[in-house]
């Protein structure tokens, strides 16, 4: 009784916030030792609340989950160690640590990791193609392919590929995609808007108007980009290999004086090259 009450009971010498979070580690540990998991688990609980994103709490955590038999919870704690420790490669504990997660999800959810291992094959298969030049033949077939990959990488928690949308009267789209400093990305946008919504004349794709002089920023009604961190607006067009010298988010828009007047949405994919 006097091990559940712990926190109610902390000894004077813990006063610190640090220093009550470690006190109900070692205590919520003692109650797995003491074969009393489920007090364990209301315990680290609340330390994970407090403090989140600590590999070794969550590894508490999905051991006493699955003491307890609560396997949907525990599915989803393991996975929780498995990102934390990846980010802690260099440490021998994170690995054994993220070697046993990797064990008991494949015990726990032997489904996921087929479906995992067909994931990641059908993304080594289509990126693949992303290369083959039969595929640029076909616009709409690259765009398929391109929204296929981007798919892919969201189901995987991963950047890799990006898709969005971006309205002409917006001012400016984030992409979603964080650009790295001497990393190459490629952006490459479909589709069609009008400078002027009344003039079928002023219909472009992303190159914009070969029609109308270029200003500043680009030609009129071409796609324009800009790094967040950099500010300085520079010109994409359809397709553009991009290694940048800042890194930032990356943020899309037409370059057009007149938004309002404008009609029409690109779709834009964005992917990492290396």
């Amino acid at each position: 009784m006097l091990a559940v009450l712990c926190p109610l009971l902390l000894p004077l010498n813990v006063r610190g916030a640090d220093d009550v979070l470690d006190y109900k580690r070692k205590a919520a540990t003692q109650l797995m030792r003491d074969g009393k998991p489920t007090e364990a688990i209301s315990l680290i609980k609340e330390v994970i609340a407090t403090n989140n994103g600590n590999w070794q709490d969550e590894l508490l955590l999905a051991r006493a989950l699955e003491k307890t038999n609560q396997i949907e919870e525990a599915i989803p704690a393991w996975r929780k160690v498995q990102d934390l420790t990846a980010a802690a490669s260099s440490d021998q504990d994170a690995r054994l640590a993220r070697i046993e997660a990797e064990k008991r999800i494949r015990i726990l959810d032997p489904g996921a990791a087929r479906l995992e291992a067909a994931v990641e094959e059908a993304s080594r298969k289509l990126s693949v193609l992303e290369h083959d030049p039969d595929m640029a033949r076909n616009p709409a077939t690259f765009e398929r392919l391109l929204r296929l990959l981007a798919v892919i990488d969201e189901v995987q928690g991963r950047k890799d590929h990006v898709m969005c949308d971006i309205a002409s009267t917006a001012l400016w789209t984030d992409s979603g995609m964080f650009l790295q400093a001497g990393r190459t990305y490629r952006i490459r946008a479909f589709g069609t808007w009008r400078c002027d919504a009344k003039k079928p004349e002023t219909e472009c794709n992303a190159d914009g108007l070969s029609t109308e002089p270029a200003d500043a920023c680009g030609p009129i009604g071409s796609l324009s980009g800009q790094i967040t961190t950099q500010g300085q607006v520079f010109p994409i067009g359809r397709d553009l290999v991009l290694t940048p010298r800042f890194s930032g988010m990356l943020r899309l828009a037409c370059n057009v004086g007149n938004r309002a007047g404008t009609s029409g949405t690109m779709r834009v994919y964005i992917s990492r090259t290396e």
